[in-house]
């Protein structure tokens, strides 16, 4: 995770719609095919909040995703010329994974891993950050998890609130992370 934080520091790519799209995963632990799709028409911008519709999702289920101020930055930032906020020049959705993580492995020097494995990354570590597992769960709209059996078939409730909170602070955390490689990074520099 830090070296993925310092690589995305330093821009690691460009154009800077790959960045962008980089740091929007990291970000909200979402996968490349949702949001590669996103388009401007499908977030809110009162609530900041994201449908992805069933037929985007690995389950065949619509997901509200919380939209972190990060997050929002990032797609507020991304320029309009498409019906796609992260978008080729082209006007077509960003496609072009495998390079940028063929960047990313080079500039962090970590490789053997796939751009999915964040999801368990961000679990693990919003589970490091006090986030209850079932809230995680809801987050990475899996239908069955802690909350399973007879306790599913009644249990119902969505945890907007929860979520919301938990994608800020995970957001907050990974600026952090960031932050931090830097100053090392400059540190080091300073030094030698």
């Amino acid at each position: 995770m830090k070296r993925s934080a310092c690589a995305l520091k330093s821009g690691f790519v460009s154009p800077p719609v790959r960045q962008s799209f980089a740091r929007s995963i990291l970000y909200s632990k979402d996968c490349t095919f949702p949001i590669a799709g996103l388009r401007c028409q499908s977030h809110a911008k009162a609530t900041r909040t994201w449908h992805i519709p069933s037929y985007r999702s690995k389950n065949a289920k619509a997901h509200l995703v919380h939209l972190s101020d990060r997050v929002w930055a990032i797609i507020k930032g991304q320029p309009r010329h498409s019906r796609f906020v992260f978008a080729t020049s082209g006007g077509k959705n960003f496609q072009s994974f495998k390079y940028a993580k063929e960047t990313l492995d080079q500039l962090s020097s970590v490789t053997g891993w796939r751009i999915h494995d964040l999801r368990r990354t961000v679990v693990t570590g919003m589970a490091r950050l006090g986030v209850p597992p079932h809230v995680a769960d809801k987050i990475l709209n899996h239908q069955s998890g802690t909350i399973s059996g007879v306790a599913a078939v009644y249990q119902k409730h969505e945890f907007l609130t929860e979520r919301k909170d938990a994608l800020d602070r995970w957001s907050q955390h990974v600026a952090g992370q960031i932050a931090t490689t830097a100053s090392r990074r400059l540190a080091d520099i300073d030094r030698g």
